[in-house]
């Protein structure tokens, strides 16, 4: 459906201090993304390092099927 989130995806909130609020949408305009974008590829390269386990993507696995994708 057009409106249904993916399901291999979850929710996360967070509180911000609105200084980096601000950086992060001064910096999404420069790049032309959104802020939302910025903010997962700020993420997706603070957290290459870190390796995942069997057991983490059994519970991803798990976490995916609950929600309801096969």
């Amino acid at each position: 459906m057009a409106n249904q989130p993916a399901k291999d995806k979850k929710f996360v909130s967070l509180l911000l201090k609105r200084e980096l609020v601000k950086k992060l949408e001064k910096l999404a305009a420069h790049r032309g993304q959104t802020r939302t974008k910025v903010i997962c590829t700020l993420l997706e390269e603070g957290t290459r390092h870190v390796e995942l386990t069997v057991e983490d993507y059994e519970d991803i696995i798990k976490e995916i099927k609950k929600a309801g994708l096969r």
